[in-house]
């Protein structure tokens, strides 16, 4: 700081202080059309990253599948049983092959990006560049003696001089005779001349030298023809092992790596990647496959819970499995050894089958979000936009159909089990009874639920099958070995059913057409709720389209009315059915 003092003093011609100013000349300078870049560039950038998901997950499936039939299905299809690989594995051979197809077609679309994608590629790149640039540096090319040593097609590189002394060399034995074809070998290396001239030999040791030094392996040309026939003459005591070694010399200066290799993407920038990027289309790959999905997958989803239950039946101990006959039995221990030795293999990764039967239920539903994502990230001007959403709206047509038909299938397969497993005829009093039929009220008949289950008072075993129309309840009884069900109550329609909450693991079952109460137990307090949720579910559907049809004048096995909403209520709150006034 300056005091008065020395102000005073300054003398006013000195010059004045320098100012001090912020250097802004490294201050950021905002250039919209750069942020329009980067943004396009982050953009690009994200949906690389949602398209390599969608490939990857694709390859890592497709490579589960694969396993699978080579070390589950095919050992257990050679135990000679085909309906253990029908119940096991279902419709998996032919979702194999789709899927390989189609990932197939995607990692080709990527081109040079596949190898960012599937680590085997990009050893094979590798492999292909480095077996290219050894074939342009290989000695033979340009090598008089590849004529005959290597392919008989003469290559476009070999010197002019080679073709001219060849032609040469054929005249002359053809104007003599008496020459044979082809010098001996012993002739060709004991017969030479000591008293030869020294200027040829100095001059083949010469162009040996130079051969060997030269970075581009090439052969000198000489406008003569008597100088070629000498050189070719003596370069079969000098120039082998100058080949030799010039061999060797190409072969290590073959370059593994290069800056930009166009066919491994693996070296490239993120920039060049980005900029190839912007090309790569997929969406018509995945529309033209997914539409063929629906029938293979609905034929897969419905028998893998069957799968899931056998293979549990399967894994149980022998000694507590309850088989009627040797034979199944024998089989069961068969199929077991075969599952564990398969999952002894290191490509299982101590996973059990049942893990990679269900991949395939849950990648036909991962298909839209996938593509979900990945159209999130594609512009409406690309070209890929339309193809994109395209396969968007195929994958989750599939996905609802696959659910559909398979749901159709596993009822009509549980249906048919429960035709042949029970008696109808018996417990309905000689009454013959097709499970799967259409009904007039509700459709088409659905299974809903069946189990064990108790009376709270005496204990007894009772067994309940529920479908959407009726439930049925039969008292179960093991005889040497076999249960037998038999008629406990008739057939009640689920809209004259309810079911109070539980009480741990008991509840309470009304039938509102006699007001009969039973108290039921399950195994367990969820089971008891689970029983109650499904029974109540089935049957407030059922009780609408009933009171649907007798308001549109409908008459539906003849029934005329139904017990009013407020009275159900009122029962299902612990009214006694009997004090609740009648139908309405």
């Amino acid at each position: 700081k300056l005091t008065a003092d020395d102000m005073e003093s300054a003398d006013v011609n000195d010059p004045p202080l320098p100012e001090y100013k912020r250097d802004d000349s490294t201050a950021k300078v905002s250039d919209p059309a750069q942020e329009l870049l980067e943004k396009e560039r982050q953009r690009e950038s994200k949906r690389k990253a949602a398209l390599f998901e969608l490939v990857d997950t694709e390859r890592t499936y497709t490579d589960d599948l694969r396993m699978v039939v080579e070390l589950f299905l095919l050992p257990i299809q050679l135990l000679g049983n085909r309906k253990i690989v029908d119940v096991i594995f279902g419709d998996m051979v032919k979702i194999t092959e789709m899927n390989g197809k189609m990932y197939f077609d995607m990692i080709t679309r990527l081109g040079p990006l596949a190898c960012l994608v599937d680590p085997k590629r990009a050893g094979r790149n590798r492999r292909k560049k480095k077996n290219a640039l050894r074939s342009a540096a290989s000695p033979h090319v340009g090598n008089p003696r590849s004529v005959l040593q290597g392919s008989s097609i003469r290559s476009p590189a070999t010197p002019a001089s080679v073709s001219t002394s060849a032609s040469n060399t054929m005249s002359r034995r053809l104007s003599n005779p008496g020459e044979p074809p082809y010098p001996s070998p012993r002739a060709s290396i004991y017969s030479y001349d000591a008293a030869q001239d020294s200027v040829s030999l100095k001059r083949a040791a010469s162009r040996n030298e130079d051969r060997l030094n030269s970075d581009d392996m090439s052969i000198r040309t000489s406008n003569s023809g008597g100088s070629n026939v000498d050189s070719v003459g003596t370069r079969g005591l000098f120039s082998a092992p100058a080949e030799r070694q010039s061999s060797v010399r190409s072969r290590e200066s073959v370059p593994e790596e290069e800056e930009y290799d166009e066919d491994d993407a693996s070296k490239w920038t993120e920039n060049q990647v980005l900029d190839y990027f912007k090309n790569v289309c997929i969406g018509d790959v995945m529309a033209s496959y997914l539409k063929d999905f629906s029938e293979h997958y609905a034929l897969y989803s419905a028998n893998h819970d069957k799968a899931i239950e056998y293979l549990k039946l399967v894994r149980e101990s022998s000694s507590r499995l309850n088989l009627r006959n040797d034979a199944t039995r024998d089989a069961h221990q068969k199929l077991l050894l075969t599952l564990e030795q398969a999952e002894k293999d290191p490509r299982v990764r101590r996973l059990r089958l049942e893990s990679f039967l269900l991949a395939p239920v849950q990648r036909v539903m991962r298909y839209p979000l996938l593509l979900e994502a990945l159209l999130k990230y594609t512009p409406e001007d690309h070209p890929d936009h339309e193809d994109v959403a395209l396969a968007l709206s195929i994958s989750g047509s599939v996905a609802t159909e696959v659910d559909r038909k398979s749901e159709e299938l596993m009822n009509r397969q549980r249906l048919a089990e429960l035709q042949s497993t029970f008696d109808w005829a018996h417990l309905l009093g000689g009454v013959q009874l097709k499970l799967d039929t259409f009904t007039k009220l509700v459709g088409q008949r659905k299974f809903v639920r069946k189990g064990p289950l108790r009376k709270a008072s005496s204990g007894k075993h009772l067994y309940a099958i529920l479908f959407n129309d009726f439930m049925m309840i039969t008292v179960s009884d093991r005889r040497g070995g076999v249960w037998c069900y038999e008629p406990y109550r008739l057939p009640i329609q689920t809209y004259d059913l309810l079911a109070r909450d539980p009480i741990k693991d008991q509840f309470e079952l009304v039938n509102l057409k006699n007001g009969e109460v039973l108290q039921l137990r399950a195994d367990t307090a969820a089971e008891a709720g689970d029983w109650v949720k499904d029974i109540m579910k089935t049957s407030n559907y059922c009780y609408e389209v009933m009171c649907e049809a007798l308001r549109s004048g409908i008459q539906v096995s003849k029934v005329k009315s139904v017990i009013s909403p407020e009275a159900r209520n009122k029962i299902l709150l612990g009214s006694k059915p009997t004090a609740i006034g009648k139908r309405h």
